[in-house]
């Protein structure tokens, strides 16, 4: 993970974004004026602007890879709690001598592994978003605890005027099932989470202003930096895209929310023409990270929420090549040995999302991938 510090950040957002860039700005007064200084050795930030403050805090907050990991600890300890209540009757997790056990996670660690592969999985019941709602109101997210609203379902491209207005400066947060499965339904969610532990808990990355604040601003400072590269890359020149404004801002413009949230990985094809991070700056990059088979045991204290996105990858994967796949259905059920019925009745069996090892690609070819 590419660790950086709000220096490096702010350096970056001071390149890309010129409502933040001091050398640009003739007025040295502007409110955006930001700067670090060396210090002992440390850079520590001596500049005017609360926001440049705590957009760098945001960035380098979520390049950071131990303090991520103790809040999403924390959000575990708070799912294993919730998963022992859901599955008290299971005779497979031993919960009534550990479910006072709270701040560790042996009641999960207690669910008999091998059983539980070739069996039913334990029920999950919607424990993260039920702990990620009832924080997030606290926060004044989502309406506040004193006018809740309901979460949004996306449920594919959602034009970026509509995602700015009805999302972001409402301080709302979404269930996101239309992304990528890579991208993940809840990654947007979990930083957020990251940032407001990190804040409420006074950290090293704690922010000037409340983060519901800085989540509302966001989508108000946009840079053409990528314009070129996104233009190219859509096979057109600035030339014709200037003939089709509103196409071109859709298609190029990029704001703080693409820099600070929605990076794409180091090595996607798209890392020319939008901001890219090797880091949870990424929700590609994080939810890979969380959903890779070495977190549930290089980080067993994340175990459980490793279990559930793991569980809620596997059902869009599998989703997924079930609405892709159906014009190859004689095909794959002759390469999996099945009856085109029998084909049938496995897409159609929910209980064995995340069960069944086949996933099948547009080509028609089948691969394993592994629990």
């Amino acid at each position: 993970m590419e660790k950086m510090s709000p220096a490096q950040i702010g350096a970056e957002i001071q390149k890309f974004f010129p409502h933040f860039d001091s050398d640009k700005q003739k007025d040295d007064k502007t409110k955006f004026k930001g700067a670090f200084q060396n210090r002992d050795g440390l850079m520590v930030y001596a500049g005017e602007s609360a926001l440049f403050h705590d957009l760098c805090q945001i960035g380098a907050l979520l390049t950071d890879e131990a303090v991520c990991l103790k809040h999403l600890k924390t959000l575990n300890e708070r799912m294993a709690l919730e998963f022992a209540q859901l599955n008290s009757e299971d005779p497979r997790i031993k919960s009534p001598t550990l479910t006072q056990r709270a701040g560790n996670d042996q009641v999960y660690k207690n669910v008999a592994r091998p059983e539980w592969l070739l069996d039913k999985p334990p029920k999950f019941g919607g424990i993260l978003k039920k702990i990620l709602m009832a924080e997030e109101l606290k926060w004044g997210f989502n309406g506040g605890e004193a006018a809740p609203t309901e979460l949004p379902t996306l449920s594919g491209f959602v034009h970026p005027d509509s995602f700015n207005d009805l999302l972001l400066r409402q301080a709302r947060h979404w269930k996101d099932p239309g992304a990528s499965i890579n991208h993940g339904e809840y990654t947007h969610r979990l930083q957020w989470w990251i940032i407001c532990c990190e804040h409420a808990s006074g950290g090293l990355y704690r922010l000037k202003q409340p983060p519901v604040k800085r989540f509302r601003q966001l989508p108000k400072y946009t840079t053409s930096y990528w314009r070129a590269a996104q233009i190219k890359a859509n096979n057109a020149t600035a030339e014709t895209a200037a003939l089709y404004p509103s196409l071109a801002d859709v298609y190029t413009n990029r704001s703080l929310w693409d820099f600070l949230c929605d990076c794409v990985p180091a090595d996607d094809s798209m890392r020319e023409s939008t901001p890219a991070s090797d880091t949870f700056r990424s929700p590609q990059y994080m939810n890979l990270y969380l959903t890779a088979p070495a977190r549930e045991f290089d980080h067993p204290d994340i175990r459980v929420l490793y279990n559930y996105l793991v569980a809620r990858f596997n059902k869009r994967t599998w989703q997924n090549a079930n609405n892709m796949l159906r014009p190859y259905k004689a095909v794959l059920a002759k390469k999996c040995g099945m009856s085109e019925g029998q084909f049938e009745l496995a897409f159609a069996d929910v209980s064995k999302y995340g069960q069944t090892d086949v996933f099948a690609t547009v080509d028609g070819q089948v691969v394993s991938k592994p629990k």
